[in-house]
């Protein structure tokens, strides 16, 4: 029988960090769901319209993350079910 399964999925990396996928076993997250969701959102551009059709009335120079970071945060954390978003203020 052909094999069909790819080895290993390569991601965007995440604060400098590459972050990749294989099939063997090892090392395990629950938090893959998020990273499927993440590599989805990055190639369908669905954040960057979403922040082209919000107005951003924020004082720009008291600015420390971008819309679409926030926005992008705010996706993953609703998908992952942290509705709350009451782990926001901690860094992770």
């Amino acid at each position: 029988m052909a094999k069909h399964t790819q080895e290993t999925l390569c991601f965007h990396p995440v604060n400098g960090k590459t972050v990749r996928a294989d099939f063997n076993g090892g090392e395990l997250s629950s938090d893959f769901g998020a990273l499927l969701l993440r590599e989805t959102a990055t190639h369908s551009g669905l954040i960057p319209r979403l922040v082209n059709a919000i107005q951003d009335k924020r004082h720009q120079p008291y600015i420390d993350h971008s819309m679409q970071d926030l926005l992008m945060q705010r996706v993953l954390q609703m998908a992952c079910g942290y509705q709350d978003a009451n782990d926001s203020n901690h860094p992770g």
